[in-house]
């Protein structure tokens, strides 16, 4: 779902317009090799960054869920989190 998000999200479309073409260096041949080239490039880059991330989460998880002393750790976070953002934002709006 994300990537036909992505793929139908025309500002993605409009980074790429303005930002490969700044890389390109027409004396360097075939111009729109290069611009696939650093598109792979990055979609490489996206692609180990974000399954890193998967599998930090996921590992993660299963630490959690193994034990069970930190299940409760974890209900306790998002609340005391909210309540933070609450208090920061009442101490700004002072």
């Amino acid at each position: 779902m994300g990537l036909i998000t992505n793929l139908l999200n025309p500002k993605v479309a409009i980074l790429y317009l303005a930002l490969i073409p700044q890389f390109i260096d027409p004396s360097r041949g075939h111009t729109t090799a290069q611009g696939f080239t650093l598109g792979a490039i990055q979609i490489a880059v996206g692609l180990t960054v974000n399954g890193l991330i998967v599998l930090a989460t996921g590992a993660a998880a299963l630490m959690l869920v193994r034990q069970p002393s930190r299940r409760g750790a974890c209900r306790r976070c998002p609340g005391a989190g909210r309540r933070g953002a609450l208090l920061r934002a009442r101490w700004r709006s002072c």
